[in-house]
Parts: C-alpha cells; structure tokens; sequence
C-alpha cells in the first residue's frame, strides 16, 4: 500500500506527499482542479515550503506560496 502524507490543507489549498513516487499533488480546493508534480519540480516546491516554514509562516503565506503553481492545477479532481 502507497503512503500519503498531508503536507498543508486550507480552505484553498491541499497538499498531499507521495513519498514512494517522490511526487506531490497540489490541489485547488475552490476550482476542484489539481496537478502532481515529480521529480526537480516537487524538489523545488518542497525547498520552497521548507525555506517559507524558517520564517514562522501565517496560513496565509503558505496559500500564496503554492497559488504561484496554480497555473498547473488544471486537472479536474476525482474524490474517491
């Protein structure tokens, strides 16, 4: 069975680490829509959210954080 680790979760945003295929799913919570990012792009999201925790973020910070990959969240999500 595949991990999944909730990284974040707001009223905007959830973010959802699969350790075992070094992936990470962002999700838009307010237009259902979503993306998985792997590889050099999930290590540089993760270095971001890393470099923002040091700095005692607000929920706030962390929702414009991931709302600068929004432009990828394109695909609709599917609750099972």
């Amino acid at each position: 069975m595949m991990s999944a680790n909730v990284v974040f979760s707001s009223a905007y945003y959830h973010v959802v680490e699969y350790p075992e295929l070094d992936a990470i799913e962002l999700v838009d919570n307010i237009r259902s829509t979503g993306t998985l990012i792997r590889g050099d792009m999930a290590a540089v999201f993760r270095a971001s959210l890393q470099d923002l925790s040091t700095h005692q973020p607000t929920e706030e910070d962390v929702d414009e954080m991931i709302g600068g990959y929004e432009a990828l969240m394109n695909l609709p999500v599917h609750y099972h």
